[in-house]
C-alpha cells in the first residue's frame, strides 16, 4: 500500500513538473513571438522610409531633367559631331566583299561594303574600283557611288565585270553627311582627321 502512494506521488510530481516545464517553454515562444513581431515591424518601417526617400530622389531626377536647358542638349550633339569628324577613319570603312576571276583573267561580281559605325547617316560615299591586271598594271577604274547609308549599318553595292583583270583594288573619293556636318574628299587625305577641316558648312559656336 505504502509503495502505491509514493508511486502515486511520483507521477503527481512528474506532471507537475512537465506542466511547469510546459508553462515556461509557452512564455518563452510568446517572448520570442513578440521579439519577431517588433523586428518585423521595424523592418517594415525601415522599408517604407527608404520607398520615400527613393521617390523623393526620382522626383528631384525628373525636376532636374526638366529643368535641363535645350542648349546643353543641342551642345552635347554638336561635340558628337565633332567627335565623328575627328576619328571618322575608326568608324567609316570601305572595303572588298568578295569577286571571281576568270580561267583566264578578267573579274567577275565584284563587291564593295561600306561600314558606317557612327551614330549619324551618310548621304553618300564616292569610291573608285581599279582593276589590275596580271603585270601589276591598271586595265581601267570605274567610279562607284553608294548612298543612305543608315547610322549603325553597312551598305554592300556591285560592281561592274571586266573582261581583263585578276586582282581589284578600292580608293575612297569622298563621304558626304549633311547630319554630320562632314564632307570628305580625298584632296584632304594629307590632313589629319583630328584637325577638323571637313565641315560641310562653317563650325558653329559648341563646335
Amino acid at each position: 500500500m505504502k509503495s502505491k502512494s509514493v508511486f502515486f506521488i511520483f507521477i503527481f510530481a512528474l506532471l507537475l513538473i512537465l506542466c511547469l516545464w510546459l508553462g515556461l517553454a509557452n512564455k518563452r515562444t510568446r517572448r520570442d513571438l513578440q521579439q519577431t513581431q517588433q523586428k518585423l515591424h521595424q523592418l517594415l518601417m525601415q522599408y517604407q522610409e527608404i520607398q520615400q526617400e527613393n521617390e523623393q530622389l526620382r522626383n528631384a531626377i525628373s525636376q532636374l531633367n526638366q529643368q535641363r536647358s535645350p542648349l546643353s542638349s543641342q551642345g552635347t550633339m554638336m561635340d558628337l559631331r565633332a567627335y565623328y569628324r575627328k576619328n571618322w577613319p575608326n568608324y567609316i570603312h570601305i572595303s572588298i566583299a568578295g569577286f571571281n576571276t576568270g580561267l583566264f583573267g578578267g573579274i567577275h561580281h565584284p563587291m564593295i561594303r561600306i561600314e558606317n559605325q557612327t551614330d549619324f547617316p551618310l548621304d553618300q560615299v564616292e569610291c573608285q574600283l581599279v582593276y589590275i591586271q596580271n603585270n601589276g598594271s591598271i586595265f581601267q577604274a570605274i567610279p562607284l557611288t553608294a548612298s543612305d547609308i543608315q547610322a549603325h549599318s553597312e551598305k554592300t553595292i556591285t560592281a561592274p565585270d571586266s573582261r581583263r583583270g585578276v586582282k581589284i583594288k578600292i580608293q575612297l573619293q569622298s563621304i558626304t553627311s549633311q547630319a554630320m556636318n562632314f564632307c570628305w574628299t580625298s584632296d584632304k587625305a594629307g590632313i589629319p582627321p583630328q584637325a577638323d577641316a571637313c565641315q560641310c558648312a562653317p563650325a558653329g559656336p559648341h563646335e
